[in-house]
Formats: structure tokens, C-alpha cells, sequence
């Protein structure tokens, strides 16, 4: 869900077909894994939806955007090695994973 918000977000600046080319192919170009949602598995699609709703509710509670509240849930249950992001204040204390500016982030590797 997060890569369709990067895309949705990042076309404004590319054409149609570069924003597809991000969808399908994001992996490819940069190095990162992109993840099915946590939990995701076999089960059937509402009794997954209805946990994740829930999950993400307490995020919400937290005072974040739903947006934000996803990738947090995602975040902490994948035990990322970090979320980047350019806006930190929207992450920070709502989450044990830790945030980072894009700088930050490649400043470690």
C-alpha cells in the first residue's frame, strides 16, 4: 500500500508510464524489498482485513495520518531496520522503529 502512495505522490513529477514502471518494478531499480502485508498468509481476506484494521486503529490513536499509520504497523511488525522519511515528527515516539532522513539512512550504509 505504501508503494501505490509513493507512486501516487511521485506522479506528479513522472509521466504514466514512468509511474508504472515504479509500481512494477521499484525493486528492481533500488534496494529494497517491498513487502506483502505482515500477516497476510492464507487466512481469508476480511479476517485479515479485520486485524489489520484494528492494528492500524491503535496507530491512529497515536495521533497519525492513515497513511503513516500503515507503514508504522507494517514497519514494526517486519522489524524494519528503519522507516526514511523527510518528515520524522510524523514518526517519532509512534513507533520502535527507528526514523531516518533519506541522508541519515544512506550516511549508515
Amino acid at each position: 500500500m505504501t508503494l501505490l502512495e509513493l507512486c501516487g505522490a511521485a506522479s506528479f513529477r513522472l509521466s504514466p508510464g514512468e509511474t508504472e514502471r515504479w509500481l512494477h518494478g521499484f525493486a528492481a531499480v533500488y534496494p529494497v524489498r517491498v513487502l506483502n502485508p505482515f500477516g497476510a498468509g492464507d487466512a481469508p481476506a476480511s479476517a485479515w482485513l479485520a486485524s489489520f484494521a484494528d492494528d492500524v486503529i491503535r496507530y491512529v490513536a497515536r495521533r497519525m495520518t492513515l497513511g503513516d499509520a500503515m507503514l508504522a504497523r507494517e514497519a514494526d511488525r517486519y522489524g524494519a531496520d528503519a522507516i526514511v522519511s523527510w518528515n520524522l515528527k510524523d514518526f517519532a515516539g509512534r513507533t520502535a522503529v527507528p526514523v531516518l532522513t533519506p541522508d541519515q539512512f544512506m550516511k549508515r550504509r
